[in-house]
């Protein structure tokens, strides 16, 4: 019941496929990285320490859910 397959031997070793995966998540990060908001408006977001207070100015649309992740990411 043997059969004559031969084991296939990968052609790249892990390192390199992980090294590159790691490039292509470097170069997406960077494209995204930009940091266009008002150093202000960062430092209000990320001086609330209420859940009550950001979930009323997000429900009121004082702030964007975008701009709190882009605040904290920034910080």
């Amino acid at each position: 019941m043997a059969t004559n397959q031969v084991a296939s031997v990968p052609k790249t070793t892990w390192t390199d496929v992980v090294a590159a995966k790691q490039s292509i998540r470097n170069e997406q990060v960077k494209k995204h990285a930009t940091n266009s908001m008002d150093s202000s408006l960062i430092t209000k977001i990320t001086d609330i320490d209420n859940v009550e207070a950001l979930t009323l100015l997000l429900e009121k649309e004082e702030l964007s859910a975008e701009e709190v992740v882009r605040a904290y990411i920034t910080k």
